[in-house]
């Protein structure tokens, strides 16, 4: 939502949420040029969230195979993978060739909703409606998994958004997501 407001806009918001608008900006900055000229001079969180961004404007498939201009590609990696956890029961991936370290999506993701859960006091419903959003769930898939009214899925992630202090879905992954991995 912030990142659709004219500058004299922002500017009103004031302090309160300097730090976001400022990542609303490199954003914005990052998705109005593809970066610049292959620089990976932007912040992470504008990073992640033009990652995020990214693949909810694609299918996965296609997303998954391109390269996003601006962004590292060790995070664009890290993104991809994680979201592959939404087809793979358990799988470990190599975070850089030779490295030995392994990436595991799935723990990630678990970590991630784990650590939301506990900075923002999620209920437990919450946390069921989150960890669906993560794997890409419509609000009518959410519902039917959870056997709840579709208006009771928007009311959860209305609830969970105002407690993240995020405006929508991508957001909300990105948070998950930087969790998970940091």
């Amino acid at each position: 939502m912030l990142s659709v407001l004219d500058d004299a806009a922002r500017r009103e918001l004031g302090e309160a949420f300097a730090e976001e608008l400022a990542v609303l900006k490199e954003y914005r900055a990052l998705a109005d040029s593809e970066g610049q000229n292959g620089s990976f001079s932007y912040a992470r969180p504008a990073q992640v969230l033009r990652t995020v961004t990214y693949f909810a404007s694609l299918d996965e498939e296609t997303a998954a195979r391109l390269h996003l201009t601006g962004v590292s590609p060790e995070l664009f990696n890290h993104f991809r993978k994680f979201m592959a956890v939404r087809h793979t029961v358990q799988s470990e991936v190599a975070l850089s060739e030779g490295s030995g370290a392994s990436f595991n999506p799935a723990e990630a993701e678990e970590r991630g909703i784990d650590a939301i859960v506990k900075e923002f006091g999620l209920s437990k419903r919450e946390k069921e409606v989150l960890e669906l959003v993560v794997r890409a769930s419509s609000n009518k898939d959410i519902a039917a998994k959870l056997f709840i009214s579709e208006h009771t899925v928007k009311n959860h992630l209305t609830n969970i958004f105002n407690k993240m202090s995020v405006s929508d879905r991508a957001q909300a992954i990105a948070r998950v997501f930087n969790r998970g991995i940091g």
